[in-house]
């Protein structure tokens, strides 16, 4: 009776490492996907700051090329109005 038990147990105890070692390659797995995942989204964050960046520097370039041209119109419109 208690080799039984001892066997029941023996099985049961191979039968949760199994088990366990099947869990333990599934979660690594999923934590590859998942760095992956971040890798991804990681990237697209940069292209997207990237872009609003250039966004950001066009409008300044415009904004400059605006003053620069309202202040030549009233310099000119200026001098000859003297």
């Amino acid at each position: 009776m208690q080799e039984a038990m001892l066997q029941v147990q023996a099985r049961t105890d191979d039968r949760y490492h199994e088990l366990q070692a099947r869990t333990d390659s599934r979660h690594y797995e999923l934590k590859i996907e998942m760095i992956k995942g971040f890798s991804d989204i990681r990237k697209e964050i940069t292209d997207v700051r990237t872009e609003v960046g250039s966004m950001h520097r066009q409008y300044w370039i415009t904004f400059g090329g605006l003053i620069i041209t309202i202040a030549s119109v009233l310099a000119i419109n200026w001098y000859y109005h003297l």
